[in-house]
């Protein structure tokens, strides 16, 4: 079987599109003309997502490697604006690895439907064994932990 391709109408917003296009971006899509929207976080947070649609296909975003702090105006636009709207959410980043290992708790929360749990739990399940798994001292018990965290 052959397998089935879905064509949808995509649009992006970045720091040169200007607040007319950006406008008649959001309007375009509320009218159903656009499935997806592609954009970066500093820009996306200077939008009113309410002047588009109630609901999009896809959106993705850029730069979502500052959203990791859930006390940041960054974080608190893709969990109040973005994720209730988005059907799929598309994160991107420059940064190929988390800084932090308790920031990937962060990002699970805001990109998948996992349930991870509160960054308490998440640092005492995953970040802390993989974190002593690390370390020079650390057995083989505390190696084996942390390598199964890691693949999980």
């Amino acid at each position: 079987t052959f397998a089935e391709w879905t064509v949808c109408n995509v649009a992006a917003i970045d720091a040169k599109t200007s607040a007319d296009d950006r406008l008649a971006v959001l309007a375009a899509a509320r009218a159903g003309g656009i499935d997806a929207i592609v954009l970066a976080q500093s820009v996306g947070m200077k939008l009113d997502l309410g002047d588009g649609p109630s609901e999009y296909a896809l959106v993705a975003c850029d730069e979502v490697h500052n959203s990791t702090n859930p006390k940041n105006k960054a974080f608190e636009w893709f969990e109040n604006e973005v994720k209730p709207r988005a059907h799929v959410m598309l994160g991107l980043t420059g940064t190929p690895t988390a800084n932090y290992n308790n920031e990937l708790h962060s990002l699970l929360h805001l990109f998948t439907h996992a349930d991870v749990g509160t960054s308490k739990d998440f640092a005492k399940e995953f970040v802390k064994p993989v974190e002593k798994s690390r370390s020079k001292r650390a057995d083989r018990d505390a190696r084996a932990l942390g390598a199964e965290k890691r693949d999980k």
